[in-house]
């Protein structure tokens, strides 16, 4: 068995402070990594200081974590959004979810729309198909903001329903691991999101899995 630990952070940033979850003892590989090492990532990723087409950040970060992104023709391409300066786009994992947080300072769309300083949260739950693990929006987006009224809240509805889309899943793994000749007959046999930590495991597609509807009970 080969164990390896990085800790992906500078002294300044958050590391985990609760214990990794523990993979099945029937996996062959198995991944465990905490939502600080993502945040911290996240924090550099995205700008700051600029506006940014909304179709280039999803890009953007997609390539960040090794990924190309399949863009819709849903994505609009005429809007621009300039991020919070701390913390703009963060996840939290609790619970058998994982929540993405976006804070936004200025979202244009045209000449007709301009709106200020909201948050938006969207749930996403883990599945998986045979050695592709995945995480899909599992919920209504959550949209608030100081003052902001319904009608406010629509077009901001509109858009990231779109960005954040339930009929587009985030990839958990790559083509060049779930094409590769070597994971004939694996399988993803956990997915363990809780306290903050993001445990993936494969397995023999025979071999016993631990469930991740977190609506059912977890048993190994």
């Amino acid at each position: 068995r080969l164990i390896a630990r990085y800790r992906v952070a500078g002294d300044w940033q958050l590391g985990a402070f609760t214990p990794r979850p523990r993979a099945p003892r029937s996996s062959l590989m198995s991944v465990q990594i905490h939502q600080s090492a993502i945040n911290n990532t996240l924090e550099q990723l995205v700008p700051r200081d600029h506006a940014m087409a909304i179709d280039e950040v999803i890009r953007q970060a997609a390539s960040t974590f090794g990924y190309e992104a399949e863009l819709t023709d849903e994505i609009p391409a005429d809007v621009t959004v300039q991020f919070a300066k701390t913390r703009p786009i963060t996840i939290e994992i609790e619970d058998g979810r994982l929540w993405v947080t976006m804070r936004i300072v200025t979202m244009k769309r045209g000449r007709g729309l301009k709106l200020h300083r909201f948050i938006v949260r969207a749930p996403y739950k883990p599945t998986a198909d045979g050695t592709r693990a995945m995480l899909v929006r599992d919920g209504h987006l959550s949209i608030s903001g100081p003052g902001m009224s319904v009608r406010q809240r629509l077009p901001i509805r509109a858009v990231f329903n779109k960005v954040l889309s339930p009929n587009q899943p985030i990839s958990l793994t790559l083509p060049a691991l779930y094409d590769h000749p070597a994971m004939d007959n694996l399988a993803i046999s956990q997915m363990d999101l809780r306290a903050g930590w993001l445990g993936v495991a494969i397995s023999d597609s025979q071999a016993e899995k631990l469930a991740w509807d977190v609506d059912a009970e977890i048993r190994r």
